[in-house]
């Protein structure tokens, strides 16, 4: 699991593209084996990674 070792702000834009490599793909995946829609499993991954993004300081 990708961590946040450094919690400054210069550090979040890493950390999210870290996850988003990580877990990316993986969870569109997931997302289009329950919607059977890869343009709705997509959209899904992305507000999901938005709300990461958003909610960076509070993820610990």
């Amino acid at each position: 699991m990708i961590g946040k070792e450094n919690l400054y702000p210069e550090n979040k834009d890493m950390w999210f593209e870290k996850i988003m490599d990580e877990y990316g793909d993986r969870l569109t995946k997931l997302s289009y084996n329950f919607t059977k829609d890869w343009n709705l499993a997509e959209d899904i991954v992305q507000d999901v990674f938005i709300t990461c993004y958003k909610e960076y300081e509070n993820i610990g």
